[in-house]
């Protein structure tokens, strides 16, 4: 799937060695950055320590605090949530260091989602950036030239809902159903706060805004990556590489 929306984000002209890191060694799916002659480029000294810290986080979650939990969902879950640390917040963040220091302007694919004041930040801005790309130019912008913005965004979460039915619930041989259920609660919660009282709201009480938005996207995780998923794939993966017994 990811090698697939790769190729339909190649535009023409992106070519020689920055087209062979953009298709290899850059995880993000806006092309942009890469066309045209490099900028200045400078090291984000910050940005590459904080890169580490979260690598390094990552790694004491997932080789570490997973041992220690009682083995089952609650391993699989904090080993999980150990490799999202250490490859999209950590790993992803010190590449894009990396091409920040030799010019080309690509931008972290987390943007710190934990301070997100609406389903809108969180999704639209700071929460896997490559998947934002790929949705907006592959769904978003021609159906909303079709049927409007509205249709547009619900489109979006159908079409998210679909490709993690397949890459969760179709690798675990079960689950049918929960992650599209996930999902359609994340447009349903768009939805909701688009409308202008709600809006008002969370304009005059960001940190209500930020409630909702957790309450939102966290609480039903559990339906995302469901115990099925879990027990058959997580579990198993981290066996293999030595971070569970």
């Amino acid at each position: 799937i990811f090698a697939g929306v790769k190729v339909l984000s190649w535009r023409a002209g992106l070519l020689g060695w920055a087209g062979l890191g953009y298709a290899l060694l850059w995880p993000g799916l806006d092309p942009g950055p890469f066309m045209g002659e490099r900028g200045m480029g400078r090291i984000d000294w910050r940005g590459a320590g904080m890169a580490v810290g979260k690598i390094g986080l990552g790694a004491w979650l997932l080789w570490g605090v997973a041992r220690w939990c009682p083995a089952g969902i609650l391993s699989g879950w904090v080993g999980m949530v150990g490799l999202i640390f250490v490859l999209h917040f950590g790993l992803f963040h010190l590449l894009a260091v990396g091409w920040q220091a030799v010019g080309r302007g690509v931008e972290p694919l987390m943007n710190w989602p934990v301070a997100a004041r609406s389903l809108a930040d969180f999704w639209g801005r700071r929460w896997n950036r490559a998947f934002r790309d790929a949705v907006l130019r592959v769904v978003v912008r021609p159906v909303a030239r079709r049927s409007g913005v509205r249709v547009a965004l619900l489109a979006a979460f159908v079409v998210s809902a679909v490709l993690h039915e397949a890459v969760i619930s179709l690798t675990a041989g079960g689950g049918w159903g929960l992650p599209t259920l996930y999902f359609l609660i994340q447009g349903a919660g768009l939805m909701a706060e688009r409308r202008p009282q709600v809006a008002a709201v969370f304009r005059s009480r960001p940190w209500l805004g930020r409630v909702w938005t957790l309450a939102v996207t966290a609480g039903p995780a559990f339906w995302l990556f469901h115990p099925l998923f879990i027990h058959r794939v997580m579990i198993p993966f981290f066996q293999t590489i030595g971070a569970l017994p």
